[in-house]
């Protein structure tokens, strides 16, 4: 579980050290929102449409050789962003580099399901989400004081830079460290495996119709929660005038309470009130918070609003991915769990794409979209409880 835990942060924290300028450095290029933010969603949709294949790929070569390569082609996609720093092709192109390799992430929660047993998987989930939290403070920590000290002054270069050390970094850790969970099976035994596309992985999910409603109900929320992550920095732009240095202590509050959250609380709570619960309070959650950034920008509210969105994405992050995880049969576990987290990758891709449009129209616009589009959910999660509980004791 260490290597697994470190794998996230590498994974994350090397994205995360672009998050606060890389807005920034968009609109100093000249791009407006509605521009800017689909360069962020082509990372979200490359990771998704990665995430299935590398998750399917690990099932039959094994965990370990999976992962080290794509950190490593990792290294190589930030390398080539700091270089060419300052065209926006380049940027973008690299984004989507980095995007698929980060797709590996499937590797990883397919891994912490090969060494957890069902009762104890919420919990491992928690520390996998946990280590996503703590890459926001340590990513963003470092990203945002190599970034400049303010909007204007905002660059790509070093945390790009930055970025390629760690992954390279983590790619020599997973060799070194980690010890493989899943055999390489033979070519007769991963035939329906080979055969499969990324369309076949997710044939194999419609087969379970729980768990396609599982799958589709972790892309609308992650949507809701895209909605606001991107536009962050130039929320605080706009009513408080803060740039990098502000953004990256934002971040760093937001990953600690989700480390704090997802690391401590999430088993427990799981283990006491159950999935199904901790999905709807994180529902609630995340719409409380959504509203309160919507109607009310002062800087007390701006935390109590990041708050709970944090709590909340922690709570169903952990539960709704643990769900997912006990539909999946032993032998197509990567698989499912590659398309459940390619389920977030491309709800982080539809949200940027819309939302930059939507802040233009009206700065709280983008926020109370999520909040009523999160109520939504909240309603229809109702209908698959029965059927959970059911399946789910």
């Amino acid at each position: 579980m260490p290597v697994l835990f470190a794998s996230v942060l590498v994974i994350m924290g090397s994205f995360a050290m672009l998050l606060p300028a890389i807005m920034y450095v968009l609109g100093n290029m000249g791009l407006s929102n509605s521009l800017s933010t689909p360069i962020i969603a082509a990372y979200s949709l490359a990771q998704f449409l990665a995430g299935p294949q590398w998750g399917r790929l690990s099932d039959r070569l094994g965990r370990k050789k999976v992962l080290a390569t794509a950190l490593f082609m990792g290294a190589l996609s930030y390398t080539a962003m700091a270089v060419f720093a300052g065209s926006t092709i380049a940027l973008f192109l690299t984004m989507v580099c980095a995007g698929l390799c980060a797709g590996s992430l499937a590797v990883v929660f397919a891994t912490v399901s090969d060494i957890t047993t069902p009762e104890n998987r919420t919990k491992g989930m928690g520390v996998i989400g946990a280590a996503i939290g703590l890459s926001f403070v340590v990513g963003t920590a470092i990203g945002g004081s190599i970034a400049g000290d303010s909007a204007g002054s905002a660059s790509i270069f070093g945390p790009a830079s930055a970025a390629a050390l760690v992954c390279l970094l983590g790619s020599a850790m997973v060799v070194f460290l980690m010890k493989e969970t899943r055999h390489p099976i033979t070519a007769e035994q991963g035939a329906e495996g080979d055969s499969a596309s990324r369309i076949a992985a997710f044939q194999k999910i419609a087969r379970h119709p729980v768990l396609l409603k599982l799958c589709f109900l972790i892309l609308a929320f992650t949507f809701c929660l895209a909605l606001m992550e991107p536009l962050v920095p130039k929320y605080i732009l706009v009513h408080f005038d803060w740039g990098p240095i502000e953004m990256r202590n934002i971040f760093i509050y937001i990953g600690v309470t989700l480390v704090i959250v997802q690391g401590t609380l999430v088993g427990p709570l799981a283990n006491r009130f159950g999935e199904v619960m901790l999905v709807r309070v994180g529902l609630g959650l995340m719409g409380g918070g959504l509203i309160i950034l919507a109607v009310l920008p002062e800087p007390l509210f701006l935390v109590i609003a990041l708050t709970l969105t944090s709590v909340g994405t922690a709570l169903f992050n952990a539960s709704a991915l643990s769900l997912a995880s006990h539909q999946a049969q032993d032998n197509e576990r990567g698989a499912v769990m590659g398309v459940a987290q390619s389920m977030q990758a491309l709800g982080r891709s539809f949200g940027p794409m819309v939302t930059g449009l939507l802040f233009d129209l009206n700065v709280g616009l983008p926020f109370m979209t999520g909040a009523v589009l999160v109520a939504v959910l909240l309603l229809s999660f109702q209908r698959l409880t029965r059927r959970l509980r059911a399946e789910n004791p």
